[in-house]
């Protein structure tokens, strides 16, 4: 794990997300680069956090962050650093975050060696209060077909003006219409959506 502090009591973090949305094109790896690796100091106790990935995206944002942390606040502290950064807060026009209800990402969970692309699908419900009904319908779903390579890695409830965040590696790009389609009909969920987007990364380097 790229991450080696763990707090031995706190073996789970909450997933938070920011959205950025650039100036102009054409300087989003620049800032993938700069922020991919950003994390709490190993020598805090009294944080931990750390970008587990980060990548451009097709979409109407255009990067990515995908972040685990100890604490809510963290994630603030974070996007903070964005304004303050004189490089990155010429690049940046606006940005949003999200983050999980619930500390349940276990961060030391491998599930794979190959490379996928990423995709996340964010979910409005017609009616609030079966959030974890359907994490539990979907949370273990991945592909049985022969010749598909596709698994649910993340699903959590979510603050920011979605409901639910669903994050999805696959190795095909053109399977993603597919798996959205399935996920919405054959788990009787299309009653139930309101409205999703999809987030899809840019390039095929999600390990696990």
């Amino acid at each position: 794990n790229k991450h080696k502090k763990i707090f031995p009591n706190m073996p789970k973090y909450y997933k938070g997300y920011i959205l950025l949305r650039l100036r102009e094109t054409g300087s989003e790896w620049k800032v993938v680069e700069k922020v991919r690796n950003l994390k709490s100091r190993e020598d805090d106790e009294d944080e931990d956090w750390y970008v587990f990935y980060c990548t451009p995206i097709f979409g109407s944002w255009d990067i990515l962050l995908e972040i685990c942390l100890s604490k809510h606040e963290e994630l603030d502290k974070l996007k903070t650093f964005f304004n303050i950064d004189e490089e990155l807060s010429k690049m940046i026009e606006e940005s949003i975050t999200f983050i999980s209800i619930k500390n349940n990402f276990d961060a030391t969970k491998i599930k794979s060696q190959n490379l996928y692309y990423r995709a996340y699908v964010l979910v409005r419900l017609r009616k609030i209060g079966l959030e974890d009904e359907i994490v539990n319908k979907i949370k273990d779903l991945r592909s049985t077909e022969y010749g598909e390579d596709w698994l649910i890695t993340y699903t959590s409830p979510i603050y920011g003006g979605w409901d639910l965040l669903v994050a999805i590696s696959f190795s095909k790009l053109n399977e993603l219409d597919k798996i959205i389609t399935n996920l919405r009909s054959e788990n009787e969920l299309s009653t139930i959506i309101e409205e999703t987007t999809t987030l899809v990364g840019a390039k095929q380097n999600f390990k696990g």
